[in-house]
């Protein structure tokens, strides 16, 4: 029996407060048969592309390590550890526990979000690479010794502007830097060696309870194409409320020449309507230590 630990990416920085770790080698099998036979004759592993996501309520620490761009690890280390139960307590003694780890690897934020009255969470995927395309790029052990884990800071939803106007009754905040990305293989290799970003399409999604938002930009899109938006994620203050907006310690998501689009909106019996403004822009930024202004 195991559960979740501190996820390590690179020189010993933590990935904090993990909600979730889902590891997939994505196998492509060669099977071969005897001309026109019903059962193989052979069996191989032609590629695969093992990928990590984890999903991380640490958003600093995202933050920190992939920004909106991805991070590399380069003959480092990238170490995914899951905690021993103890039957009848609580968890096993520091040298039994698993970990699987790779020197090499690519990861990159997928999403960051948050909702009212939620924490905010942010996603990325680890892309493991070879060194030479046939060597396995990951292995594991049993019987590890797990440092302590550690919390860092709790967010949660905060407000929204578009070109410096407040976006009112905010239930949600979705942003996605949309980097795709590609792995590389050559002469025959199992594993990829080379990782690259082929596109970036960065946007930024305000779920709103107000359907004035719908006229105000919408009710198809905007005529625009150099709108600028900024969405926060607050700071939650242990043992307290919130951190003042004037200190600089949330986040802040600045999306730069976008155009707005009203995506979607809905309402179902007696609950409240809602609607999806997406802004789609050209270049997005991350800063974790804004000061939240909406004027």
């Amino acid at each position: 029996m195991d559960a979740l630990h501190d996820l390590i990416f690179g020189s010993g920085v933590a990935i904090k407060q993990c909600q979730a770790v889902d590891h997939s080698n994505n196998f492509t099998l060669l099977i071969g048969r005897d001309s026109g036979d019903v059962d193989p004759a052979f069996t191989g592993v032609m590629e695969a592309e093992p990928t990590t996501t984890v999903t991380s309520l640490d958003v600093a620490g995202m933050v920190g390590i992939f920004g909106v761009a991805g991070a590399s690890v380069s003959a480092g280390t990238v170490t995914i550890p899951m905690t021993r139960r103890a039957a009848g307590s609580t968890f096993a003694g520091t040298s039994s526990h698993f970990t699987m780890t790779g020197a090499n690897a690519f990861g990159y934020p997928t999403t960051y979000s948050a909702q009212q009255g939620q924490d905010a969470t942010a996603a990325a995927d680890i892309m493991f690479l070879s060194t030479n395309g046939l060597a396995a790029p990951l292995s594991s052990a049993t019987g590890a010794t797990l440092s302590a884990n550690a919390y860092n800071v709790a967010y949660t939803l905060g407000p929204a502007t578009i070109d410096g106007t407040e976006v009112p009754e905010i239930t949600g905040i979705t942003v996605n830097p949309g980097l795709t990305v590609e792995t590389r293989k050559y002469s025959g290799s199992v594993y990829p060696t080379v990782c690259v970003i082929t596109q970036r399409n960065p946007t930024i999604e305000l779920t709103v309870a107000d359907f004035d938002e719908i006229d105000t930009y919408g009710p198809m899109f905007v005529t625009n194409d150099s709108i600028d938006a900024v969405a926060y994620f607050r700071k939650c203050a242990d043992g307290s409320t919130r951190v003042a907006d004037a200190t600089e310690e949330h986040i802040a998501f600045t999306l730069s020449d976008g155009i707005t689009t009203v995506e979607s909106f809905s309402g179902q019996d007696t609950s409240d309507g809602s609607a999806v403004i997406r802004i789609t822009g050209k270049t997005l930024t991350v800063s974790a230590t804004s000061a939240i202004s909406t004027s």
